[in-house]
């Protein structure tokens, strides 16, 4: 059985109202997010755990072939319209991407030839 008390609602920064502080509650924020993480990880992982348990039972190995079958199906079955957003990365525009390479190296050229004028004069270490 889930806990509910996961549920329960969470406390929100007090907000003022004509000079009287009001505690607002959001239990649907937080359900939302321990509904998803609550469901999603605790039922799947009873799951891989049943299926071990009857793979065992039955003196097979695990995983086998008719268990990743089983495994794949539910997944297809309840998991189709889980999508992943992938970020496309793509490279800046070349007004950009070019300042970000050479300024660097001509501040390290720059610096490497000021350490070597500074270390070629003597009269300012004196």
């Amino acid at each position: 059985q889930p806990d509910w008390s996961l549920f329960l609602p969470l406390p929100l920064p007090l907000i003022k109202l004509k000079g009287k502080k009001k505690i607002v509650f959001s239990s649907v924020l937080r359900m939302d997010f321990l509904f998803s993480y609550y469901f999603l990880f605790r039922y799947y992982n009873n799951f891989i755990l049943c299926t071990e348990h009857k793979v065992s039972t039955a003196k097979c190995f695990w995983p086998n072939p008719l268990a990743e079958g089983f495994i794949t199906g539910i997944h297809r079955q309840f998991f189709t319209n889980c999508t992943s957003d992938k970020v496309h990365w793509e490279d800046p525009p070349d007004k950009i991407l070019v300042p970000l390479i050479f300024i660097p190296i001509l501040l390290t050229v720059a610096m490497v030839g000021l350490v070597v004028w500074c270390s070629k004069r003597n009269d300012i270490l004196v």
